[in-house]
């Protein structure tokens, strides 16, 4: 991925105008942009893991016990886990 592109990615997702981005936004600002964007989804997915596991649960032919299962992390690991 270029810098060009993590530019657009960046500029798209969160939502700011490019010109705003480009003439208006300090380099620390975007870089606290950057971190609650990140952190949103950082819990967005562990959100989704969370809900995966209780649904699982819910599902009286699925064993999670056989499975190995015993924690919402033992179904995927996030690089922010560790």
């Amino acid at each position: 991925m270029t810098a060009y592109d993590m530019y657009q990615t960046f500029v798209g997702e969160i939502g700011i105008p490019r010109r705003e981005f480009l003439f208006h936004i300090r380099f620390w600002e975007a870089r606290r942009i950057l971190q609650g964007y990140s952190n949103r989804q950082r819990a967005l997915w562990s959100s989704t893991r969370w809900m995966t596991y209780n649904i699982m649960q819910a599902m009286p032919y699925v064993d999670l016990k056989k499975a190995g299962i015993s924690h919402p992390t033992d179904l995927i690991k996030f690089p922010w886990d560790e």
